[in-house]
């Protein structure tokens, strides 16, 4: 699931080739670090370019996306069972717990803390929406 405050446009990995490959790599090994040069030979173009293709083609640039991404991993985390806070953060690639957190916040518009806790009061009571 992709969402973000921003518009992103899915459409774009289905009918660019360079950046279907993108996205089918990045959806195997989203834990991984993935850098822009990485990519970028990826979808076998220059680093620069790919991001400006990335950016304009997407609508958000390449690390955001990633970012967003594994958001949505880690929430799916979150909701599936209890994993701690800091060990969702590492298995969807964050490399530290406060760059998970300032993410989570960003995207999500809640910690993710505040997150469990509406997870765990709907689950507690099904009739709330």
């Amino acid at each position: 699931m992709l969402w973000s405050s921003r518009p992103i446009n899915t459409k774009a990995f289905d009918y660019y080739p360079s950046l279907r490959k993108v996205r089918e790599h990045f959806e195997i090994s989203y834990a991984e670090p993935l850098s822009l040069a990485a990519a970028a030979a990826i979808a076998s173009l220059e680093a620069k370019h790919f991001s400006k293709v990335f950016r304009k083609k997407v609508g958000i640039g390449f690390k955001e996306w990633m970012d967003v991404v594994r958001i949505g991993k880690a929430m799916d985390a979150i909701q599936a069972e209890y994993q701690s806070l800091s060990d969702i953060a590492f298995a969807v690639g964050f490399q530290d717990l406060r760059t998970f957190q300032r993410a989570f916040k960003e995207h999500a518009h809640m910690r993710p803390r505040e997150y469990r806790r509406e997870i765990m009061i709907h689950l507690d009571n099904p009739q709330v929406v």
